[in-house]
C-alpha cells in the first residue's frame, strides 16, 4: 500500500521499488546467477566441448546453445548491473530511474529467451532420434 508521502512523490513506482528489499534480493540473485552462468559456459566449452565424441550436428547445436546462454547471461549481467548502479548511485528514489536509452537494450536482452526453448527442444529431439 502506498503511503501519503509516496503518493506525493513525483515517481511513486520508483520510490516503491527503491525501498523494496525483495526486489533487491532478486536483482542480486539474477546478477550473480547470470555472472556464474557466463563463467560456467566458457569453462565447459573450453574443457569439454571438443573432448566428447558427439556427432557434428549435436556439436553445432551445443555450440549455438552455449552462444545463446553466454549472450543472454551477459546481457542480463549488464541489465542488472545498470539497475544496481543507478540504484546505489542515486541520492533519492527518483534518481534511480534508468534512462530511456538503456531500456531498448534491456528489452532486447530478454527477447532471446524463446530461442532457449527452441534449442533445447531441437537438441532433445536430435538426441532421441540418434539413439
Amino acid at each position: 500500500l502506498q503511503t501519503t508521502s509516496d503518493m506525493a512523490s513525483p515517481c511513486p513506482l520508483t520510490t516503491e521499488i527503491y525501498s523494496s528489499l525483495a526486489f533487491h534480493i532478486v536483482q542480486w540473485c539474477i546478477f550473480y546467477s547470470c555472472f556464474s552462468s557466463v563463467i560456467v559456459v566458457v569453462y565447459s566449452f573450453i574443457c569439454f566441448h571438443y573432448k566428447h565424441p558427439f556427432e557434428q550436428c549435436t556439436k553445432e547445436l551445443i555450440t549455438t546453445l552455449y552462444f545463446y546462454v553466454a549472450l543472454y547471461s551477459s546481457t542480463q549481467v549488464f541489465n542488472q548491473g545498470t539497475l544496481l548502479f543507478y540504484r546505489y548511485s542515486a541520492t533519492s528514489p527518483c534518481e534511480a530511474q534508468v534512462p530511456r536509452v538503456l531500456c531498448v537494450p534491456r528489452m532486447l536482452g530478454s527477447s532471446i529467451v524463446p530461442s532457449f526453448v527452441v534449442l533445447h527442444i531441437s537438441l532433445t529431439i536430435q538426441r532421441v532420434l540418434s539413439t
